[in-house]
């Protein structure tokens, strides 16, 4: 399946960012260019902008998919309430709706499970998960209270204070995934990515491997499951994890 996002700035210009018609038009374009194909599966909507009247977005990107540069169309990081909103749009104006969200979900953020999972069980869109391992930290790399591996982002300043991000929670979270791990003979990394895979309101989960050895781990995520009672151990230790830790 082919992806891809239009909302970003591309440029100094007034029109290179933000959900505009004359933006969305031109960028599905450019997108279609760079992947040498006449069309993509699903193009995302990568933010809400409220700059732009939403319906003007919303006929934009229904018009892409009329043309067939798209099949489908998703919106990423709305709030249930924006999805809800748009979906309202969508029905009142005889557009085509949006298929799928993607937001960022993991252990150390489960803020999905406040208002979007609601949303998803009573409208059915599907669910595409991005960040499952937290920016790394519930990879199995760090261990609280020694330095970031050389190499890693923590190592590098670019993602903030370890020590600050991996809170009380999020350390005894990680303890209890080491333990389930071990005894499942599987990594830290797949563990946590299974613990997402095991609620059924994801329809996937985006890894983001930077390696080929990332990803060759990361598969191992599947084809297995975590137990209820590995689950009510993670989902304990990690309640009321809000905080928004994306790639």
């Amino acid at each position: 399946m082919v992806t891809s996002k239009v909302a970003s700035r591309v440029g100094d210009g007034p029109n290179d960012a933000g959900l505009s018609r004359y933006h969305i038009m031109r960028e599905i374009d450019r997108t279609l260019a760079r992947l040498e194909t006449d069309h993509i599966d699903v193009y995302i909507l990568h933010v809400y902008d409220d700059e732009t009247p939403l319906e003007e977005t919303l006929r934009a990107i229904d018009d892409v998919v009329r043309a067939g540069k798209t099949r489908y169309v998703g919106v990423s990081n709305f709030q249930a309430w924006q999805v809800l909103k748009a979906l309202w749009t969508q029905d009142r104006l005889g557009l085509d709706p949006l298929l799928c969200i993607q937001n960022p979900y993991n252990l150390l953020n489960r803020e999905l499970e406040r208002e979007m999972w609601p949303a998803q069980r009573d409208q059915g869109f599907g669910v595409m998960t991005y960040s499952p391992l937290g920016v790394g930290l519930l990879s199995g790399v760090y261990t609280p209270g020694e330095p970031p591996p050389d190499g890693t982002l923590y190592a590098t300043g670019r993602a903030g204070d370890l020590e600050q991000d991996l809170n009380e929670a999020g350390r005894r979270t990680l303890e209890i995934l080491r333990q389930i791990a071990d005894a499942h003979g599987r990594t830290v990394a797949q563990t946590a990515i299974n613990w997402v895979l095991s609620h059924p309101e994801v329809t996937a989960a985006i890894t983001g491997g930077d390696t080929v050895a990332h990803m060759e781990e990361n598969v191992g995520a599947v084809g297995w499951s975590i137990t209820a009672e590995d689950r009510a151990r993670l989902d304990e230790a990690s309640a009321g994890q809000d905080r928004v830790l994306d790639d």
